[in-house]
C-alpha cells in the first residue's frame, strides 16, 4: 500500500485533516493508501525512517533533490483545485508506478 507523509507545522490538527480527506477522497475513488503525519521540524528524518512513495506539505519546504515526489496541500484545505491535486496524487501513485 503506499505511504503518503503529511506534514504540517506541529503535527495535530492540519495534517490530520489532510490526512483524512486523501485517504477518504481516494478510497471512494477505488485506492488506498497508508498516511502518516509528522511536523516540518521532523520532516527529514520521518522521509528518511520511513521512506514515504509521496509527501504532502501544508506549506513551503526545501527539500533537496533526493527527496521522493512532494506536493503542496493547500488545496485540500481551501477546496480550490482539489480534483486536480487528487488527480496528480493518484497519478504519482498508481498509474506512475504501473509504467515503471
Amino acid at each position: 500500500m503506499p505511504k503518503i507523509l503529511i506534514a504540517c507545522a506541529s503535527s495535530i490538527a492540519t495534517s490530520t485533516m489532510v490526512a483524512s480527506v486523501i485517504r477518504d477522497e481516494l478510497y471512494d475513488r477505488g485506492y488506498e493508501v497508508n498516511t502518516i503525519q509528522c511536523a516540518f521540524a521532523q520532516l527529514g528524518s520521518k522521509v528518511d525512517e520511513i521512506k514515504p512513495d509521496l509527501v504532502l506539505t501544508t506549506g513551503k519546504y526545501n527539500f533537496d533533490e533526493s527527496a521522493p515526489p512532494h506536493l503542496l496541500a493547500t488545496p485540500i484545505l481551501t477546496g480550490i483545485g482539489k480534483e486536480d491535486l487528487l488527480q496528480k496524487i493518484i497519478t504519482i501513485l498508481f498509474e506512475e508506478k504501473k509504467e515503471n
